[in-house]
C-alpha cells in the first residue's frame, strides 16, 4: 500500500521572524513523520536573532530557516494553518475565508523594551508558550491524520 500523502501544517504570524519561526522549529522536531512543517508572516521582516537565540536555549537550531510572507506561498495545499497572531488570523480569514484554521494568540516580543535580561525572559515565555501551542497542534494532527486514513470507519 502507497505511502498516505503529506500532512502539510504552516504557522503564520505578523512577520514571519519570531513566534511562526518559533513553532515551525518545534514542530520539525516534534512532528511525527509525513508532516511537513512550514511558517510564514503576513508580511516578511526577517529571522530575528533573539528569536534563534531562544530557541538555541532549547536545543533547537533554526538559524537557516528563512523569513516568509504569505504572498510566497500557495495557502490552499495546507491542511491545517494556524494563526499565532490577531493580524495572520484577520489576513488568512480575509484572504481565503475557508481555509482550515486555527487560531492561538501568543504574545510578540518583538519591540518590548527592558534590560537584555527582561528582554530574553520575554523571550523565553513566548518560546514555551509557542511549545504549547506545537503540542497542542500536533495532537490535533494526529487525531485529523487518523480519520483521514484509508479503509477506516467515520464513526471510530
Amino acid at each position: 500500500m502507497p505511502a498516505p500523502p503529506p500532512f502539510r501544517l504552516l504557522f503564520v504570524c505578523y512577520a514571519n521572524a519570531c513566534r511562526s519561526q518559533m513553532a515551525e522549529g518545534f514542530a520539525r522536531a516534534m512532528a511525527p513523520e509525513g508532516v511537513q512543517v512550514q511558517s510564514a508572516g503576513v508580511v516578511a521582516a526577517g529571522l530575528l536573532p533573539e528569536t534563534v537565540e531562544a530557541m538555541r536555549e532549547v536545543g533547537i537550531d533554526i538559524s537557516a530557516q528563512r523569513s516568509k510572507s504569505l504572498d510566497e506561498l500557495d495557502l490552499s495545499s495546507f491542511d491545517l494553518i494556524v494563526s499565532l497572531s490577531e493580524q495572520a488570523r484577520g489576513r488568512l480569514e480575509r484572504v481565503r475565508p475557508k481555509l482550515p484554521l486555527l487560531h492561538r494568540a501568543v504574545l510578540d516580543p518583538v519591540g518590548l523594551r527592558g534590560t537584555h535580561g527582561e528582554i530574553r525572559r520575554m523571550y523565553a515565555m513566548t518560546r514555551d508558550d509557542v511549545q504549547e501551542v506545537v503540542r497542542e497542534v500536533l495532537g490535533r494532527v494526529e487525531i485529523l491524520r487518523k480519520r483521514s486514513e484509508p479503509g477506516r470507519s467515520p464513526s471510530r
